[in-house]
């Protein structure tokens, strides 16, 4: 009678460790999910920054010329709306627009 207790207490305590170990190792798992998806996040959030560091030939800076400056404001003479400049980054068209 006394086996027979020892072995049904044993036997829940070793259910109760089996179901632990499983929660454990679905926290692990979950995890380790989380932890590579936030990486590849932040892969993909600090590549464009480090990429042109990357290049083989670097690319001079060309300013726009006045001619060229000219030729924009003709263009946009008379619009109305947002301006998006995609230039070489000195920023004057917007300045002059």
């Amino acid at each position: 009678m006394v086996h027979s207790q020892r072995n049904t207490t044993m036997a829940r305590n070793s259910v109760e460790e089996v179901d632990k170990a499983k929660k454990w190792k679905k926290f692990g798992i979950w995890t380790a999910w989380v932890l590579s998806g936030s990486c590849v996040a932040l892969f993909g959030l600090t590549i464009p920054f480090f990429l042109p560091a990357l290049r083989k030939y670097c690319l001079p800076y060309v300013p726009a010329t006045p001619a060229q400056m000219e030729k924009v404001l003709h263009y946009l003479k008379g619009r109305t709306g947002k301006l998006v400049d995609v230039g070489s980054g000195d920023g004057r068209v917007v300045s002059s627009g």
